[in-house]
């Protein structure tokens, strides 16, 4: 009896672990299904997200080529805009070297006329001297023709032969002063100006140099002027060494001109910046 009874007590046990065994293997089996739809459903979106990564890689790729040529396009504008600039630059300097061209030629010009006005002076000045002799020689070409005449041609007879005329020397020349300033300094300019007026000077109303750049100078011509510029330049630099940050200098100028002419230029030397300007909206990109 009491075998019989560990028999069943082993029976029963083994009949409760096969009843375990068959729950653990259904869990088992759940989970095993569970992970496996759930790796399937991973392996479904990382296959879509390779997909939009691929087509991403696609966009990005393409962006980029898109990007190199609008860069390279930008890169063309750049040079095309620079090349302007230069053009430009070049075209403006060669209008500020046409001004001064044009000034230096008026200014010849004026010189030539004024020239010209100091021969015709020295050459009656000749004529005058000349004509001493030829009175002289009217004189005795008077008596021959007339022998018994006790006195000359008259006076009135002599002038209808030689016409004579009366002019200064060259010393007694009235100095001629003209002024040249550069915009910012044109208060200065007109206030030298009201200055000289008052001297036994001639002098031409200001003019404003456009597009020069110079230091303040005295200019003069003749070399026999040098002494009076040296002195015109040291009362300058007195009148206005408060507002001009350079001094005068005396320079000559190899040009022709008349003698005790004079020209005063104020100003101050600058360097020029070469900037490009890029239009608005556009980028320069590196």
């Amino acid at each position: 009896m009491e075998s019989a009874t560990k028999n069943l007590e082993l029976i029963d046990k083994f009949i409760e672990n096969q009843r375990k065994a068959r729950i653990w293997t259904i869990i088992s089996v759940i989970i095993f299904v569970v992970m496996a739809v759930i790796v399937l459903i991973y392996s479904k979106q990382l296959a879509e997200t390779k997909v939009k990564l691929t087509q991403s890689e696609l966009e990005l790729q393409k962006a980029n080529e898109k990007l190199e040529t609008q860069n390279r396009e930008l890169d063309s504008l750049n040079n095309i805009l620079a090349q302007r600039s230069d053009s430009v630059e070049t075209i403006n300097t060669g209008l500020a070297l046409n001004l001064d061209k044009n000034k230096i030629e008026a200014d010849s010009v004026r010189n030539l006329k004024d020239t010209l006005t100091v021969l015709l002076n020295t050459t009656l000045q000749q004529y005058i001297n000349d004509n001493a002799l030829a009175t002289e020689k009217i004189n005795e070409l008077y008596q021959q023709a007339f022998p018994g005449s006790a006195k000359n041609p008259s006076w009135n007879i002599t002038q209808q032969i030689i016409k004579t005329n009366v002019i200064k020397e060259d010393q007694d020349i009235v100095p001629v002063i003209a002024v040249r300033y550069m915009e910012q300094y044109k208060d200065i300019a007109f206030d030298l100006a009201r200055r000289l007026e008052s001297r036994d000077s001639k002098i031409e109303a200001p003019a404003q140099v456009k597009g020069g750049n110079f230091n303040p100078l005295v200019k003069y011509f003749s070399e026999a002027d040098k002494k009076a510029a040296e002195k015109l330049a040291g009362k300058l630099n007195n009148l206005y060494k408060e507002k001009i940050s350079q001094p005068f200098e005396a320079q000559q100028v190899d040009i022709t001109m008349p003698a005790r002419h004079f020209e005063i230029w104020i100003g101050k030397y600058k360097k020029k910046n070469y900037t490009t300007v890029w239009p608005q909206g556009v980028k320069r990109i590196n």
